[in-house]
């Protein structure tokens, strides 16, 4: 069973992404650079899942900027 948070499953992948982003960020300031890497790369995968989930090209703007976020992260961490 899912649980829903207005309207939206919270294990949704846009969700699943954002939770993704806040474990890379406390992995990054413990200074554990590959843990976060590594869920900046699971972040990215999760939005490239919620793109192929709209057609609201303002919606695939926005997440697209945010997956390059993410996968920018792999360069600037190493």
């Amino acid at each position: 069973m899912s649980v829903e948070c207005n309207g939206f499953p919270m294990d949704s992948p846009l969700n699943l992404a954002h939770r993704c982003h806040r474990k890379a960020e406390y992995y990054l300031n413990d200074n554990r650079f590959k843990e976060a890497v590594e869920y900046h790369l699971k972040a990215a995968g999760h939005i490239q899942e919620a793109l192929l989930s709209t057609t609201c090209a303002l919606m695939k703007a926005s997440l697209e900027t945010q997956k390059a976020y993410h996968l920018s992260q792999e360069a600037v961490l190493k």
